[in-house]
């Protein structure tokens, strides 16, 4: 009976789960058609909070803690410089705890899925992905900036390929799902594309510090310049002297990671939407104000590019943070190595998706990360789950023998 109850409570969490993971993926797909209700991504960061500390004992992991009294010690700097407004502070400390709350949530969650449930929500993100396609004639229409529509095919793609069985003909269904990305020619949709081809079809076991794997990321970048030789020169060669928004936000994050040597300028003063929405006075001191598409007025309008980036964001946190953002991805690569095969090369096109959107785009902390950081905890749940019931399995046998 009370294996028969927690089996029951089991269903229901993976129930719960995949609501709000399902929500927050057709909240991305269907943004144009639902903009007049924006707050998806913070109530299901909500949600997935509340249900994680009535479910799981997540406050007493080492690690959650110890990410959430980073943020916390930062938040009291940031009252101490007292650069923005209080509100910016608090509302930049919400936007990096959803992306965190995300991915926990999962890595310690434990859950599991029957074949039949699995059938079932991969039909559902393949009818997603052709929904992509018959919509991909409308999207110039439809997106005011065409790049916001290939996150949409990336999310029914992994998903669909997350739900199905590890056999080669579903990864080519999901490298169908990916291709009406390459119709709004953006560089980085090219990159990530690269990327998914080498890991679902020339990638045989795993990342290692070899001159092998080397050599294929190094080709990889190179060929990703190369093609994109035009955006990577304006970015990061020529775009200052130019007034381009998103190199002014790089060469300007040097210059505070400097000037606010080791901690950084604090929550909401630079780069995020926190610093964009009460402007933040970094922003006139640096002379960011004056560069096309970054004045104050400016904010919420089709020239917007005050939230255009997210790597500038982390001179936020100093050189001291930037480490310890570092050091929480090379743990999560180091941890990728126990996952099963189908499952790790999810998790490292997640991750590259993660490094490379980053470069352009605030992804870490915009409404994509909830199902994106979501479905990286996933990659790690199940690998967790079935080392828990391996362990299981063999007490089992041990007690009774």
């Amino acid at each position: 009976m009370t294996n028969f109850l927690c089996q029951r409570t089991k269903t229901k969490n993976n129930k719960f789960i995949l609501a709000i993971y399902i929500i927050s993926v057709l909240y991305i797909i269907f943004t144009p058609f639902v903009k007049s209700f924006s707050y998806v991504d913070e109530l299901s960061t909500l949600f997935l909070g509340g249900y994680i500390l009535f479910t799981t004992p997540i406050l007493r992991k080492k690690e959650f803690l110890l990410v959430l009294g980073i943020l916390f010690f930062y938040l009291i700097y940031s009252f101490y410089l007292r650069i923005n407004k209080y509100q910016a502070i608090i509302l930049d400390l919400l936007l990096f705890l959803k992306p965190i709350i995300c991915f926990y949530t999962m890595y310690y969650l434990h859950v599991s899925w029957t074949n039949k449930f699995k059938r079932v929500l991969k039909r559902i993100f393949l009818f997603l992905g052709i929904y992509c396609w018959c919509m991909l004639p409308f999207i110039e229409n439809i997106y005011s900036n065409t790049a916001a529509f290939y996150p949409a095919c990336i999310l029914s793609s992994i998903s669909y390929l997350y739900f199905s069985p590890q056999k080669k003909k579903n990864w080519y269904i999901a490298l169908f799902l990916l291709l009406p990305g390459l119709f709004t020619f953006r560089s980085k949709f090219n990159t990530e594309l690269i990327c998914f081809i080498y890991l679902g079809f020339f990638l045989k076991g795993k990342f290692t510090l070899s001159i092998k794997y080397i050599i294929v990321i190094l080709i990889i970048i190179i060929f990703s310049i190369y093609v994109n030789w035009t955006k990577f020169s304006l970015y990061f060669l020529s775009g200052e002297e130019d007034g381009i928004a998103r190199t002014t936000f790089y060469y300007t994050a040097v210059k505070i990671l400097a000037d606010y040597f080791p901690l950084g300028s604090g929550f909401g003063t630079f780069g995020s939407e926190a610093a964009a929405r009460y402007y933040s006075p970094l922003y006139y001191e640096y002379g960011v104000d004056s560069v096309y598409g970054m004045s104050p007025l400016d904010y919420g309008e089709s020239s917007n590019f005050l939230v255009d980036t997210f790597y500038p964001i982390l001179a936020e946190f100093g050189i001291i943070g930037i480490f310890l953002y570092v050091v929480f991805w090379i743990k999560r690569w180091k941890e990728a190595n126990t996952l099963y095969n189908h499952n790790y090369r999810i998790f490292i096109f997640v991750l590259f998706f993660m490094l490379i959107q980053n470069i352009a785009d605030a992804t870490f902390i915009s409404p994509i990360s909830v199902p994106i950081m979501m479905m990286l905890g996933f990659t790690y749940s199940d690998s967790n789950r079935a080392e828990y019931e391996q362990k299981e399995s063999f007490l089992s046998d041990f007690s009774t023998k």
